[in-house]
């Protein structure tokens, strides 16, 4: 007899109905036997790793690791910020409390901001805890989500990792959650259903009595704010594992300094290079900007091409030949003249990784050069393929977006550039100080993650800022206290709570006036005695005005006293926004908002 098998959480109710003729013809003659199996779906359980033992903690480790056991053993809500810089050993310490939990009986989930770093943490985690595991992220299909989902809810599987949807794992008996690079903006979700899954975190911790750890090299002003007022316990691994040092940075002024034979490198980054690749040593070119340029204008009247979606300029993309929107991906030709004026030369400028690519291929032509960004990485496993190609030290010369800033461990790096350090500095935003400072260090902390030194050079036209300074020695202290008098003047986060009402229609007279009429409403609103303590800042067009065709207003509500907030939120939901809505413009409340755009 042969057997034929059918998934069971997937086939339908009547399982013959799939199956041909012939075969039914053979079921009724009682030669074939019918048997329902679960055929599990999940990309990243194709190898089995093999099992690696647990190195020694550090005394640093071992510390942090004394001080989170007793919540974990006790069932209590614990909710920690560890603070440690790159390179220090934070996943070992993951591994051991997550394992701790298992010892429990109790389930662990852990948040990585990208799915892009999930992989890699898979295959590691796997290595120490077995197959006791499984992943949850918006890159899986249907059939694998639910076929996680399904095992998570029987209480198969006691520990997902996935990216900020993970969050919301069905376990009925939680008793740890870790949030990786709990800076990260990619955990607050936007559009429909906005949540901010480091917040969501805390919570179900609390609910659950379960410990939430927040770790980070450079942690969020919010979450070093509440760790510094005693909300949260505060630990920290001030070094590196082995006492490796944190590799040094040179400031490069591009205001004063002397171009070498490639444009886009100055003489002691270019200098840097050649020893590194003669050493047989790896180097990572950062540039936070894909596209071969910027913008294209024209070099008589001025107009720059812009997309006919969206209120920003074209990049253009010279492998293709085409001018792209990075917003909603309009793409058209590069003109032979200005369309205004007819004017024949178009002037191309900015700076891509795409040009980066083209130059230091020309410098250095028999440099193996990669490019690790949204153009050249499309799929997981490009960027899975990618990842191990560079650990075999099979590419000398990476250049990439903030894609490789986030996680990889990279053991031949020893030389970063960092192209252009202040570019998110002119972002209008009041959190562009910050996220500049985070991706430094975050940046800086690919070189020297092994036992050979490693070195950094930034090359940046302000290197008075504070983000510049202040990531040059390593100091995230010193940062966040030059920071925080700054937050404090502007009455921005962590000294208020801020919620943003945005309104967006194709209409752009309509959106225009339902934002005015609205920002009307509750200015009244504000006159009252109980809502004194909140500020407002508009309504206004939105910094950037137009995206995929909608136009965007916004008004941002502040106040020391988050309750107030939510009341008045709630106020404003009740009162007002049913009605406004018949109006085709989309009103949406965003408590906590990370971009200002």
């Amino acid at each position: 007899k042969t057997r034929l098998f059918f998934n069971k959480a997937y086939s339908p109710v009547d399982c013959t109905s799939g199956v041909s003729t012939e075969l039914r013809a053979l079921l009724k003659k009682g030669l074939l036997d019918l048997e329902d199996r679960e055929v599990l779906a999940d990309p990243f359980f194709s190898d089995v790793p093999e099992r690696i033992e647990a190195p020694t903690l550090t005394p640093s480790q071992q510390e942090t690791f004394d001080a989170l056991l007793p919540g974990i053993q006790e069932r209590q809500f614990q909710p920690c910020l560890l603070h440690g810089v790159t390179g220090s050993g934070k996943t070992e310490l993951y591994i051991r409390l997550i394992d701790e939990t298992l010892k429990k009986e109790r389930q662990a989930i852990l948040l990585v901001p990208e799915i892009s770093l999930t992989p890699q943490l898979v295959n590691y985690f796997r290595s120490r805890l077995g197959d006791q595991l499984t992943v949850l992220h918006s890159g899986l299909d249907e059939k694998e989500r639910f076929a996680q989902w399904t095992r998570l809810r029987r209480g198969e599987l006691p520990v997902v990792i996935g990216a900020r949807s993970a969050v919301f794992a069905p376990f009925d008996d939680l008793g740890l959650i870790i949030v990786d690079e709990e800076h990260e903006s990619s955990y607050k979700q936007e559009g429909r259903f906005p949540y901010h899954a480091r917040n969501l975190a805390l919570m179900r911790g609390k609910l659950a009595n379960a410990t939430v750890v927040l770790g980070s090299a450079t942690p969020s002003m919010e979450s070093y704010f509440a760790a510094q007022q005693g909300r949260w316990k505060y630990l920290e691994l001030p070094e590196r594992v082995n006492k490796r040092p944190m590799p040094p940075i040179e400031v490069i002024d591009l205001r004063t300094a002397e171009p070498g034979e490639v444009s886009v490198l100055s003489q002691p980054l270019e200098q840097a290079m050649a020893e590194t690749l003669a050493a047989g040593n790896q180097t990572i070119l950062f540039l936070n900007r894909r596209g071969y340029n910027a913008s294209v204008l024209c070099s008589s009247c001025g107009t720059t091409q812009k997309c006919i979606h969206c209120s920003v300029s074209l990049t253009y993309h010279q492998s293709q030949g085409l001018l792209v929107c990075h917003y909603c991906s309009y793409s058209k030709s590069m003109p032979n003249e200005c369309p205004k004026c007819q004017h024949p030369e178009l002037t191309r400028i900015g700076l891509g990784t795409e040009q980066v690519e083209d130059q230091v291929k020309q410098r250095f032509p028999d440099a193996r050069v990669a490019r690790m960004d949204r153009d050249t990485i499309t799929r997981m496993q490009a960027l899975e393929d990618m990842v191990a190609k560079c650990r075999r030290k099979e590419i000398d010369i990476l250049i990439g977006t903030q894609m490789i800033a986030k996680g990889h461990d990279f053991p031949g790096v020893t030389l970063v550039g960092v192209l252009l350090a202040d570019m998110g500095l002119t972002v209008p935003d009041f959190r562009s100080a910050e996220r500049s400072f985070q991706l430094l260090t975050q940046v800086a902390g690919r070189a020297g993650r092994s036992d050979l030194q490693g070195k950094v050079i930034v090359q940046t036209y302000q290197p008075e800022h504070d983000a510049i300074v202040y990531s040059k020695t390593h100091d995230y202290k010193a940062f966040y206290e030059s920071e925080i008098e700054k937050r404090f003047e502007g009455g921005y986060p962590p000294h208020a709570f801020l919620v943003c009402l945005r309104f967006e229609s194709r209409d752009p007279r309509r959106v225009k006036e339902v934002a005015q009429s609205f920002g009307g409403i509750v200015r009244r609103m504000l006159k009252s005695e109980k809502y004194a303590e909140v500020g407002y800042i508009g309504p206004a067009p939105a910094p950037i005005h137009k995206i995929k065709n909608r136009f965007r207003w916004q008004m941002i509500l502040r106040s020391p006293s988050r309750r107030l907030l939510h009341h008045l939120s709630w106020q404003i939901v009740e009162q007002e926004l049913s009605t406004h809505r018949q109006k085709a413009v989309k009103i949406t409340i965003d408590a906590d908002p990370v971009s200002m755009l």
